[in-house]
């Protein structure tokens, strides 16, 4: 039992974004601390409660993982909110606003 209480502290980074404001969390947690745990113990996500955890997901430095993915030493934990527009529609959307800006006299 002592030997499990000697076991160095790891450090990970958690982060959350979004445009007017980011939010970074470093902490000390033991090894094998699962993203979700990280997430937790970090409460980056009680200053937004307008996310649910639920319908977030997660990269370590920027590579997608599962919540219940081991961390290491060093990891920078990104929590990623969904798209609010598609990727494509928006290029669409520009094309169409640059052709008709094009258009008129």
């Amino acid at each position: 039992m002592a030997a499990e209480d000697e076991r160095p502290l790891i450090e990970v980074q958690v982060v959350f974004a979004l445009r007017e404001r980011q939010v970074l969390r470093t902490l000390q947690v033991e090894p094998c601390c699962t993203v979700i745990d990280a997430v937790q113990r970090s409460a980056v996500l009680d200053e937004f409660p307008e996310f649910d955890a639920a319908a977030l997901s997660f990269a370590v430095f920027g590579a997608s993982v599962a919540a219940t993915q081991c961390l290491r030493d060093g990891d920078r934990l990104d929590i990623l909110r969904a798209l609010q527009v598609d990727p494509r529609e928006a290029r669409r959307r520009r094309a169409r606003l640059k052709k008709n800006s094009r258009t008129r006299p």
